[in-house]
């Protein structure tokens, strides 16, 4: 009655009955010769060398960190990136030894190694392997599987890894597991899979690894290694003091294009968790929505702040015709920066950012909600035409600032006139 998964087809099946040298058993143990009838799947769909397993038990691989022993009375000996044949369990595949720490090993030698297959399987830690040489196929040696999601290693690098991964505790295992995960955000039950140890003693490990400041757990599934955070944070620095250089009158970068920067392809919630933790950890602040380095300063010059004054002055004067924004710019193209001086106006709310081309003074939209109200309240609607005439504009302006007012749900657009959103 039991459901359980068919790999490599990952296939969802249920136990009818199970027998144990012909005889019918209710259930069977590790180590013993079982035949199983099954319920949905076919016999010809099934191979040998396929794994019957608790569902979503196993995780696929191409990469295996191991233990690699070579057989004393072997005629030959393994070699660094020699291709051999695997054999897991009932199957067998091809694959390419990458010894670690040397070039050959010599016969009788354990050494740790890296077995990169040809075709991905499914394998736990300390399962058990023989590997026989290509051609003449004859045994040559075998080991025990350390890391079944291994990355790709270098030679000669991290070795230290190895004997945490043979004699470590359970925290230390799912310290190096996390770690060698990095950034690719895997689930929390592929990393306790990857570290050899299940899921309640994982969560309670992960917990010893927050406590002592190792690991930040982003949501119920997801969690990342201090070193990871600091990966990032290293990056996020390197962004902001880009865009700081660029940009000395802002304030910061906002959030969504840091966002985008940081982790352009993490899911949006875990990278705003990100953001959260790496304000937290004291790397970055937020200044209300704007992410920048602590030590970023966007103070105004005396001269920017008189600059600042003047057009505020004549944003108010134009009112409801003010200049196009690349009028301003070639005008005012001795003053530098004044896009810069424009987007801090924007970002401090003395000036309203219509469209791309239309900028208008707070006080002036004030104004003209102000009447959009009146009207609405006299009349129960605003046309486009009414409203124009009623504050002196062109047609440009007044759609502008209608469209505005849509934008931030204020008035919506009922036929062919505007009337307010209740709240």
């Amino acid at each position: 009655g039991d459901e359980v998964e068919l790999y490599p087809q990952e296939e969802t099946v249920r136990v009818r009955s199970v027998q144990v040298h012909d005889d019918a058993v209710e259930s069977a143990q590790a180590g013993q010769r079982v035949a199983v009838n099954l319920s949905g799947t076919k016999k010809d769909e099934v191979e040998r060398g396929d794994i019957l397993a608790e569902s979503g038990s196993l995780y696929p691989t191409y990469i295996l960190d191991v233990d690699m022993r070579s057989l004393k009375h072997s005629r030959f000996q393994i070699e660094n990136g020699m291709r051999v044949h695997l054999y897991h369990a009932s199957r067998e595949l091809l694959a390419r030894v990458i010894l670690l720490d040397r070039d050959l090993l010599e016969k009788g030698d354990i050494a740790p190694a890296q077995l990169r297959l040809e075709e991905q399987t499914y394998i736990k830690q300390d399962d058990h392997f023989v590997v026989r040489f290509y051609s003449p196929l004859e045994t040559i040696g075998g080991g025990l599987v350390l890391d079944p999601l291994a990355n790709k290693r270098k030679r000669f690098e991290d070795l230290d890894d190895f004997e945490i991964m043979r004699t470590g505790d359970a925290a230390a295992r799912l310290d190096l597991a996390l770690k060698n995960s990095g950034l690719r955000f895997k689930a929390l039950n592929e990393i306790y899979y990857r570290a050899g140890i299940n899921k309640a003693a994982g969560r309670e490990q992960l917990q010893e690894l927050i406590s002592r400041g190792r690991a930040l757990q982003l949501n119920d599934q997801t969690a990342l290694h201090i070193s990871a955070m600091e990966t990032l944070a290293a990056k996020c620095s390197e962004i902001l003091e880009k865009f700081h250089q660029d940009l000395p009158l802002e304030q910061g970068m906002k959030r969504e294009s840091l966002r985008t920067r940081l982790l352009a392809r993490t899911p949006i919630q875990l990278s705003d968790r990100v953001i959260d933790e790496l304000i937290k950890l004291g790397y970055i602040e937020d200044r209300s929505g704007d992410i920048a380095l602590k030590s970023h300063s966007a103070d105004l010059s005396p001269q920017e702040q008189l600059l600042i004054e003047e057009l505020s002055a004549r944003f108010e004067t134009e009112a409801f015709s003010p200049s196009a924004t690349d009028e301003l710019i070639a005008e005012y193209s001795k003053k530098d920066k004044l896009d810069q001086i424009l987007s801090r106006m924007v970002n401090d709310g003395i000036l309203i950012r219509l469209t791309d081309q239309i900028l208008m003074h707070h006080k002036i939209v004030e104004k003209a909600l102000a009447q959009v109200k009146k009207d609405i309240g006299e009349r129960g609607s605003v046309t486009l035409a009414d409203f124009r005439d009623e504050i002196g504009t062109t047609r440009k302006f007044a759609i502008a600032i209608l469209e505005y007012f849509d934008r931030m749900k204020l008035t919506k657009l009922s036929g062919d006139a505007r009337v307010l959103l209740s709240n």
